[in-house]
């Protein structure tokens, strides 16, 4: 992590990516430092409710020059990055939508990723099927006649549990399923 505003990211890992009804789990770190003399901040919000009832947070992490990160418990997404352009100007970099319900429509049922966590695996699985340890895997088809991005319930749908730590501005994105 560097000083002076730079968002930094961090994987902290993947565990146990076994086939359903077993255990896995991901963890994504997101932090954000500012100088020593500066303090950043984290502050969070309803973003909205998923059509299932589920709310969904939206969490900012800012400097004091302007700069920061906002994401969503919705698939972990990455909403905005407020950096400087290239005349020293704060700008949002990041391609999205500007309500929940888009994500979910627009973008969950339209097959856009923007921002989000891609897993539990990226790219393409021809035919939607392949081999492992010998045994035959046939994974949901969610581009026919292929498999993309973890399948129609991929990360990029799931509602994360999104701890934060306003000591050092961080957050950390996680979840367990059994």
């Amino acid at each position: 992590m560097r000083a002076g505003g730079r968002v930094a990211w961090k994987r902290l890992g993947l565990a146990g990516t076994g086939m359903a009804g077993q255990r896995c789990g991901m963890v994504l770190c997101l932090a954000l430092a500012a100088a020593p003399t500066q303090a950043a901040t984290l502050t969070s919000a309803p973003f909205g409710t998923m059509r299932d009832g589920r709310p969904v947070m939206q969490h900012t992490m800012s400097t004091p020059g302007g700069g920061g990160v906002t994401f969503m418990s919705y698939g972990g997404a990455i909403t905005r990055i407020v950096t400087p352009d290239r005349w020293g100007a704060p700008a949002n970099i990041v391609l999205g939508f500007p309500t929940l319900r888009e994500y979910e429509t627009k973008g969950a049922e339209g097959g856009l990723y923007f921002g989000a966590l891609i897993g539990r695996y990226a790219n393409w699985i021809a035919g939607g099927r392949f081999t492992l340890g010998g045994r035959f895997i046939q994974v949901t088809r969610n581009y026919p006649p292929n498999s993309i991005h973890g399948g129609g319930r991929g990360f990029d749908k799931q509602v994360w549990d999104i701890s934060v730590n306003q000591r050092w501005v961080s957050a950390l994105i996680s979840a367990i399923r059994r």
